[in-house]
């Protein structure tokens, strides 16, 4: 916890009126490939004007019979004010040292607002800068969607499209030292692993090594984890920490 908080701490922090209209939720659109996307805005405490926002690509469009599309891939971003009417969004990464923030401070993606009848309109361009990393604009969002939900932190048995072989089990978390244990047992990795809270509600997923001297932890990280609530269905968001891999999606059972 005490990273993150000294990452924010260096944060520039120029907070404009029109930060307050950006809202804590979850907004839907589109690119111009048709592709569906949700993005998810979550505050950062005690950091007015500043956001984390979870950028999601959906499998397909919502419909009478898959309301809650599943994340396909994701991409986290700090979002900040940048002038009157648009935000900044920087994607958050593992860096060299193990820890959870920027490689690259430069923007990818500028968000812009504005709005147009009782729903906020956003539009997602390129920055323009040498930071390519991550989603490409332009990506338009045109309604909310409270299907998606950011939660803090979940713990039990998560269990990979129904089947029960493919499973995370979360222990409870100290909440002191914002970490946790998670046993995988998942086709593609698998072990006894420990979840840091990196920043607020990110869990970085390092590997435990158990040997006849007794247990030490990996260094580098493995994957990160989120927590979401869809559709009131409880998850796990496993994501890679290479852009494209596509995400895990686990329900709490």
């Amino acid at each position: 916890m005490k990273k993150y908080l000294i990452l924010l701490a260096s944060l520039s922090l120029s907070i404009q009126c029109f930060a307050q209209q950006l809202k804590e939720g979850a907004y839907q659109g589109a690119n111009v490939e048709g592709k569906v996307f949700t993005l998810i805005v979550k505050d950062i405490e005690g950091r007015t004007g500043s956001f984390l926002g979870l950028l999601l690509e959906l499998d397909k469009k919502p419909s009478a019979f898959n309301k809650t599309p599943q994340p396909s891939l994701a991409i986290i971003y700090l979002i900040e004010s940048l002038q009157s009417s648009s935000f900044s969004m920087t994607p958050l990464q593992v860096t060299g040292d193990g820890n959870f923030g920027f490689i690259d401070d430069d923007p990818s993606l500028v968000l812009n607002q504005s709005n147009k009848s009782k729903n906020i309109y956003f539009e997602l361009t390129s920055s323009g800068s040498d930071n390519i990393y991550g989603f490409k604009g332009p990506i338009k969002f045109n309604k909310t969607n409270d299907d998606y939900k950011w939660v803090e932190f979940l713990s039990g048995n998560f269990i990979l499209n129904t089947n029960d072989k493919e499973t995370i089990q979360v222990s409870p978390l100290v909440t002191s030292d914002r970490e946790s244990t998670a046993s995988l047992t998942l086709s593609e990795i698998n072990g006894l692993f420990t979840m840091f809270e990196h920043f607020p509600s990110i869990y970085l997923l390092n590997q435990m090594k158990v040997s006849s001297t007794g247990s030490e932890i990996n260094s580098a990280a493995k994957k990160l984890l989120v927590f979401l609530n869809l559709n009131k269905k409880e998850v796990l968001m496993v994501v890679s920490l290479t852009f494209p891999d596509k995400v895990l999606v686990l329900e709490r059972k």
